[in-house]
């Protein structure tokens, strides 16, 4: 009995030190199992994202940027690509956004106004599914990275014919400065018309005031365009004069003889049309639009005065007919002397035998040489003052001679 008991002790001794099961590595395996599959669903996902993501047809435009000046046109070239290959006779559809600013024939766009719109092009697969490829259409002039500093307009307003065109001509500073945006309007378009290419057309009588914005306001002017019935008269700016002067060349005339006094005005593109021409005495010299002729032995004086009233005025002696000569001669053309010298000089006159002839003597520049007339009134005296050459004009009514002297120092 004693031997069966120890035996039985140590049976349970034997079991209960035996060590428990472990499932550490069990976990383990479970765990790389699940980050296996987690991953393996991450790369099926990302495949199948980037294969539903990938178009197999690509619808290309070129120029990719356009960019077309205001009146001017540009090609442009398109195709269809399955899988990189060129997918032949496909019907792609262009259309322009805003057709007031670029208009699209076949595959030419022209520049009809400055701003911006875009070209959309579409194209419907075999399997109904749309492709889009926009593009966008800036009519603009220079360089976009230059900056627009000044522009300058015309001066004054603009008489035109009717039935005449004209382009406003624009000075821009710098000269390929960026203009993106101009835009012209007339405030009555059956006085003038703009057309698309900014042009402006005379289509009716009247007077219209046009403006034209630079760059949305940044630069504007206006002016009034007179459309007058002279169909071949010449469209042209004309300002406000702000100085006249009538030629002092002629200074007598004879009996009978007619001549036109010459004027100058300023600026040079003033206004002309309204020009008031006057006589003092018209029993003496009369005068029409510059054109004098000469009446009675006297002296009248001639104004010209412009349409705000600026004027200027000379004075024109009437000679007796019987003092009327046909020519003025001297020995030569070129005459030349010192500085600080004085020469008298005595033209020939034909015919000879005129009485109360009187001759006046102009130099271009008498601070080079000056004339002093002298008492017979058929000669007078040169004074050379400094280096240099004028151009002497001998004249009686309307008969001159022209003589070049030369001071020398």
């Amino acid at each position: 009995m004693y031997t069966d008991e120890y035996s039985e002790v140590q049976d349970e001794e034997v079991v209960s030190n035996n060590p428990k099961p472990s499932f550490n590595i069990n976990i383990k395996i479970v765990v790389i199992v699940v980050l296996l599959l987690i991953m393996i669903g991450l790369i099926i996902f990302i495949l199948q994202k980037n294969k539903g993501g990938k178009s197999e047809y690509v619808l290309n435009i070129r120029p990719e940027v356009i960019t077309i000046p205001l009146g001017k046109t540009q090609n442009i070239a398109y195709d269809v690509r399955k899988n990189g290959i060129v997918v032949p006779d496909a019907i792609v559809h262009l259309i322009i956004e805003d057709d007031t600013i670029a208009r699209l024939d076949s595959t030419v766009i022209t520049a009809l106004n400055y701003g911006k719109t875009k070209l959309t092009a579409t194209y419907v697969s075999e399997n109904g599914k749309t492709y889009q490829n926009i593009t966008d259409i800036t009519v603009a002039e220079g360089d976009p990275g230059v900056i627009l500093s000044s522009v300058t307009f015309p001066d004054g307003d603009l008489q035109m014919p009717l039935g005449g065109a004209y382009d406003i001509e624009l000075t821009v500073t710098p000269p390929n400065g960026y203009i993106e945006s101009k835009v012209i309007t007339s405030s009555d378009s059956n006085i003038v018309l703009i057309d698309e290419k900014g042009t402006l057309n005379a289509v009716g009588l009247g007077v219209a005031t046009v403006t034209v914005d630079i760059n949305r306001g940044l630069f504007v002017k206006e002016f009034n365009v007179s459309v007058s019935g002279n169909s071949s008269g010449i469209s042209k700016f004309t300002a406000s004069p702000t100085a006249i002067s009538l030629s002092r060349n002629i200074t007598s005339l004879n009996e009978g003889e007619t001549a036109t006094l010459k004027y100058t005005i300023t600026p040079s593109n003033a206004s002309t049309s309204s020009l008031k021409w006057k006589s003092s005495d018209t029993k003496v010299l009369t005068v029409d639009n510059g054109k004098l002729k000469a009446i009675k032995e006297g002296s009248a004086t001639i104004t010209v005065t412009t349409s705000n009233n600026i004027s200027d005025s000379v004075t024109i002696t009437v000679n007796k007919k019987g003092s009327q000569i046909s020519k003025i001669d001297f020995p030569m053309n070129d005459f030349a002397f010192l500085v600080g010298q004085s020469q008298l000089i005595t033209p020939t006159i034909t015919p000879s035998d005129a009485k109360d002839v009187k001759l006046t003597y102009t130099s271009s520049d008498p601070s080079i040489v000056s004339v002093t007339p002298s008492s017979d009134t058929l000669s007078a005296t040169l004074n050379a003052l400094k280096s240099g050459t004028v151009v002497l004009t001998i004249q009686s009514g309307s008969v001159e001679k022209k003589i070049n002297v030369y001071a020398i120092g």
